[in-house]
């Protein structure tokens, strides 16, 4: 994989600086330039890595990577040009409320991941199979040498930009349910809340799903569900009603950015 890059603006002295920054990782991150991350050996037991989306976050993430991978640092300092913030200080700092808004934390998150997956890799651990939540796939795709990471920065400051402005023209959020009554909660969704102003989003597991809408249809279910015994609700740390009809906007937007992407990699 190459993990150099130029970027427009950049003077060539400005380049070779970068590039030799990500050219020099730390002993404990060292890895071949052309080797994809995702093993298949048959001899062991599978290796499985799940790469986390938003609402796995925390201040202080990734604060060991800081200290010590200068490449990890360099990717942050990527994703810090593009979003125009300081992430470095976010992630480690705060305050939690900055960290929250999706256009920082999404190439946070994605950083985070991928010095992780270099760190477990030079250590001679490596996937078999690798899958990502929402936000995680992206992660996925570099893991698995599909895109090389410095794309895989700037495709989630891309995402967290639009699922960020599409979230600044509403109000919403996601909530979990634990233990549901999937049957009622079902029939709740499509008899009470037909517009699509709220949805099912996420079926995580046989005790777990994720409900994601705009405000107001949001508290309505929190009331059903809570008074009704279906189940206990947990308000996700998230800035908007992702996996929802309302990113319809910010998806079209993301796909046609993409297809610019592809063809500038053919």
């Amino acid at each position: 994989m190459n993990e150099s890059f130029s970027k427009p603006g950049r003077s060539r002295g400005d380049e070779a600086q970068i590039n030799e920054k990500l050219e020099t990782p730390s002993a404990s991150t060292e890895l071949r330039r052309d080797e994809h991350f995702v093993s298949c050996n048959s001899e062991r037991a599978s290796n499985i890595f799940l790469f986390p989306g938003q609402g796995s976050q925390e201040v202080g993430m990734g604060a060991d990577l800081f200290k010590s991978d200068s490449f990890f640092r360099a990717l942050v300092d990527r994703a810090s040009e593009r979003t125009g913030a300081d992430l470095e200080h976010i992630c480690l700092r705060g305050p939690e409320r900055d960290l929250l808004r999706t256009r920082l934390l999404q190439p946070l998150m994605v950083c985070v991941s991928l010095g992780y997956l270099r760190r477990l890799t030079a250590g001679g651990v490596k996937p078999d199979q690798v899958l990502g939540h929402s936000l995680g796939e992206i992660t996925a795709l570099a893991a698995a040498g599909i895109v090389d990471f410095e794309t895989t920065v700037d495709i989630a400051v891309k995402r967290g930009e639009l699922m960020d402005a599409a979230a600044a023209r509403l109000t919403g959020g996601m909530f979990a349910v634990i233990s549901p009554d999937r049957e009622v909660i079902q029939q709740y969704l499509a008899g009470v809340v037909p517009s699509g102003n709220l949805v099912l989003a996420n079926d995580n597991a046989p005790n777990q799903i994720v409900l994601s809408g705009e405000q107001e249809a949001l508290e309505q279910a929190v009331q059903f569900i809570t008074r009704g015994k279906l189940g206990q609700c947990r308000l996700l740390p998230v800035a908007g009603p992702w996996h929802s009809p309302a990113m319809a906007e910010a998806r079209r937007e993301f796909e046609a950015w993409l297809g610019q992407i592809g063809r500038a990699h053919v």
